[in-house]
């Protein structure tokens, strides 16, 4: 960015700055502007310009442009409204998690490019996400751009399809941008993305060309998180953080530390089971939270479950990784444990027992490790913190690799106790922290 004082455009910034002056007065200039080299943009950035700045974008919208990456555009509401009150009224919480380009629209337009007008067929039509997504705009508010029947949704689907083949398209509603008017986008927080709220047919012709960026305007308004991203902050372990415990493929999250990797103990566990032949079977993650063991697990093609006592954390998971709402069970795992008497073929419990070390459960680690030594049917994976983290040196200064495999010896019924590897998670902030070690304890 250029310094706004030193170039060229003074003029334009001193009248920009005098409606600025007249609209939010007090706002600071750093605030406001920022330059390209395409020319003067306005940057809002204080939350204080509230409504006045969206009197200037309503008459300026043009001032707000910016070159997006279309990648880092996601689907926003329906008829203007926000991304998250629409995911709300309509129960589709990852709405706004979706990316443009897999989004029913970009869907339709592929199709449209295979069959092309087959796809109007009514039958073939209804097949359609984008059929499905304009139906559901007509349940909640009535209508489609205009449209409250399939029918009309049909010409609405070959406008749109014309809109692909370069003809040009004045609205028909409305409900439909003013000709001409840019796409508007409004920041998501914590995040370098943008919902979309109104532009979504232009952004979907563009992602289907393959073209990178788009230019759009922002709302000059307060960025909103995703529900999935609040869904995440209310779980206990990261409450009011931008960090994940365990691995979330979603646009949003770029750029959030991940406090576990998983994929590294995964790794070992799946070579470790291959190498005994246990390739099918019943699973348990204990303290599952989002549950990316179960899911990971499940693809392998076992009867995978989880426990874990934070609502939050499990509601998460069934968004993200699709689990079924029967697969993870919100309880205390002390109750779960202690209730059940039936054992599962292959069992996890990781980063648990020191919790109990530390005087912070209900019951001795001892009582605790029996308990899951107790549903262990053939292998248990284990770990847990240890003397070498710096949270740690000095409450659990024994808990060293080797202690932590006698303690296992000594206070479980496994005839085998084999160190697989450490985690990868020290890194970043939690530089000097975990590198946990991966134990299989297993019985013939």
């Amino acid at each position: 960015m250029q310094n706004v004082l030193s170039t060229p455009k003074a003029k334009t910034l001193k009248w920009i700055s005098t409606l600025f002056d007249r609209f939010v007065p007090g706002a600071l200039a750093s605030d406001r502007f920022a330059f390209s080299n395409d020319g003067v943009q306005i940057q809002i950035r204080s939350h204080r310009v509230g409504s006045s700045g969206v009197k200037i974008f309503e008459k300026f919208p043009s001032l707000f442009l910016r070159n997006i990456p279309v990648s880092n555009l996601l689907m926003g509401g329906e008829q203007g409204g926000t991304a998250s009150a629409f995911a709300r009224l309509t129960g589709d919480l990852l709405r706004p998690s979706t990316p443009i380009a897999r989004g029913p629209h970009v869907e339709f337009l592929r199709t449209y490019a295979d069959i092309g007008d087959e796809i109007f067929r009514p039958e073939r039509f209804a097949q359609t996400k984008y059929c499905a997504n304009a139906l559901r705009c007509i349940k909640v508010f009535g209508r489609y751009f205009g449209a409250n029947t399939i029918d009309g949704v049909i010409e609405r689907a070959k406008s749109f399809a014309r809109m692909l083949d370069g003809e040009h398209v004045a609205g028909s509603s409305g409900h439909e941008s003013p000709e001409g008017g840019p796409v508007r986008v409004r920041r998501i927080r914590f995040s370098d993305c943008y919902e979309v709220i109104d532009g979504n047919h232009r952004l979907a012709i563009a992602a289907f060309k393959g073209a990178e960026k788009y230019s759009c305007a922002i709302l000059p308004v307060e960025p909103l998180p995703t529900p999935i991203q609040q869904m995440v902050m209310d779980s206990s372990w990261t409450e009011g953080f931008c960090i994940l415990y365990q691995p979330i493929d979603l646009p949003e999250f770029r750029g959030w530390a991940t406090v576990r990797g998983c994929a590294d103990r995964f790794e070992m566990m799946k070579a470790y089971l291959t190498e005994h032949g246990v390739l099918r079977g019943s699973y348990l993650d204990v303290c599952s939270s989002y549950g990316w063991f179960v899911h990971q697990m499940s693809k392998q093609g076992f009867e995978a479950r989880g426990v874990d006592r934070d609502a939050a954390a499990v509601a998460v998971g069934a968004l993200v990784y699709g689990l079924d709402s029967s697969v993870v069970t919100i309880d205390d795992i002390v109750d779960f444990l202690s209730s059940k008497n039936q054992r599962y073929d292959v069992v996890s419990c990781f980063s648990i027992l020191h919790h109990f070390a530390l005087g912070k459960g209900s019951i001795s680690p001892v009582d605790f490790i029996r308990l899951v030594d107790a549903v262990t049917g053939t292998v248990l994976f284990f770990d847990t913190g240890e003397a070498h983290e710096g949270w740690f040196k000095e409450t659990l200064r024994e808990w060293t690799p080797e202690y932590i495999a006698d303690w296992l010896r000594e206070h479980t019924s496994f005839d085998s106790i084999k160190l697989l590897g450490t985690d990868q998670d020290g890194k970043g902030k939690h530089r000097g922290q975990y590198g946990r070690h991966l134990f299989a304890c297993r019985r013939s």
